[in-house]
């Protein structure tokens, strides 16, 4: 009988325990609601665009939504993706998106659960290098300029390759990669591959540039994540909550074949 009692005990607790976090999370969303969150983005379509009115992208479209379900207001400023990120790690700015997850950024900012979407990191090349470039494995890349863009958190074992051999170079945009690809002055550049596909189209560069699919460098999830500083853990949990009921709504499937296509972005 008492063993029956103290399991009564132990469950009531855990039951108050779990009603007294679930109220603190959703005080956290209500301090929130009528204030503004600052948000700090790039320019990187088709993922995030916000001066491109007709097609801001994907991930600005999504955490738009997300604020909206959860009535709290937001504002989006692009920068420079180095200043983005300087900007959330202290503080003057509340929230960042698309993020990739690292350690490093663990320790300023909160990942909530769900990602807004997946990307897939490919090299580039010049299609006349096609038999001269060849990537099956990073052993094929010693001696040889790969570009990189400044800040962007890619995978660790080709960060970790590049920096032994020394032979990267880093610049502001991927756009300005591709630029490096046609003048010769990189052989190899490092991209997402619906970003990559959007600016080889958008540079009229398609004829020119093409994706090495003989190895994906990594398919990783992108993030909102919110500053340590300013967010309470709580309110990334609403968030995360709010944006996973969202990706499952017919709203999100049509901005999702609208950035990437019916399949979901990349290739099967």
């Amino acid at each position: 009988m008492k063993k029956i009692i103290l399991c009564m005990a132990i469950m009531a607790w855990i039951s108050i325990l779990a009603g007294s976090f679930l109220y603190a999370s959703e005080a956290d969303a209500l301090n929130l609601q009528g204030k503004t969150i600052k948000i700090g983005t790039d320019r990187w379509p088709p993922h995030e665009d916000i001066f491109n009115v007709a097609a801001p992208g994907l991930c600005t479209e999504v955490v738009r939504h997300v604020f909206e379900i959860m009535k709290v207001k937001i504002t989006i400023t692009q920068y420079p993706w180095a200043r983005a990120v300087d900007h959330i790690f202290k503080g003057k700015n509340d929230a960042l998106f698309c993020a990739l997850y690292t350690e490093k950024r663990t320790e300023h900012c909160y990942y909530p659960k769900e990602p807004i979407t997946t990307l897939k990191y490919l090299l580039f090349i010049k299609k006349e290098n096609r038999d001269r470039l060849p990537f099956n494995a990073y052993e094929d890349l010693i001696d040889k300029r790969i570009g990189v863009v400044r800040a962007f958190a890619y995978p660790d074992a080709f960060w970790n390759f590049i920096k032994k051999h020394n032979n990267f170079q880093e610049v502001e945009s991927d756009d300005l990669n591709f630029k490096k690809l046609m003048t010769g002055r990189i052989d190899y550049a490092i991209a997402d591959f619906a970003n990559g596909t959007l600016l080889m189209k958008k540079m009229k560069l398609a004829d020119q540039i093409e994706p090495l699919f003989s190895k994906v460098i990594q398919e990783s999830e992108l993030y909102i994540i919110f500053s340590k500083k300013t967010i309470t853990p709580g309110f990334v949990n609403i968030f995360s909550e709010s944006l996973r009921q969202f990706k499952q709504t017919e709203t999100y499937t049509r901005i999702n074949e609208k950035y990437y296509g019916a399949k979901n972005c990349c290739f099967d």
